[in-house]
């Protein structure tokens, strides 16, 4: 009674070990196989002025359905009505002073330069 246990724990234990083996040669073998395929590589160079404006093409040369003619000429949809006046309080919660807006962002830019210069 005891040896058919150990047969079959030892016999468990080997086939769980071939499933292994087996399943790292084949991720291993996929993983190789990989590195072998070539794949085309898009073409990344720049085109020249002169290249860009011989494809380029007109607006008029494309259908124009009748609804969307006028589209250029026609003023924007608002869903709501536009604010005329501020009140006191909106102001204080919105502005900003320009000033400040503009001296922090060339402390920044300063700050940038000197860490440059530094390093």
């Amino acid at each position: 009674m005891l040896n058919k246990k150990i047969v079959l724990q030892i016999s468990s234990l080997v086939l769980l070990i071939i499933l292994s083996v087996v399943i790292t040669i084949l991720y291993l073998n996929g993983k190789a196989g990989g590195k072998n395929v070539s794949v085309k590589k898009r073409d990344t160079s720049i085109l020249t002025e002169n290249e860009i404006s011989g494809k380029a093409v007109d607006m008029s040369e494309f259908i124009q359905n009748e609804y969307f003619k006028d589209i250029g000429r026609l003023k924007p949809f608002f869903l709501r009505s536009g604010h005329n006046k501020w009140t006191e309080a909106e102001v204080k919660k919105y502005w900003i002073e320009p000033d400040k807006i503009i001296g922090n962002i060339l402390k920044k830019e300063n700050e940038q330069r000197i860490r440059k210069l530094l390093q």
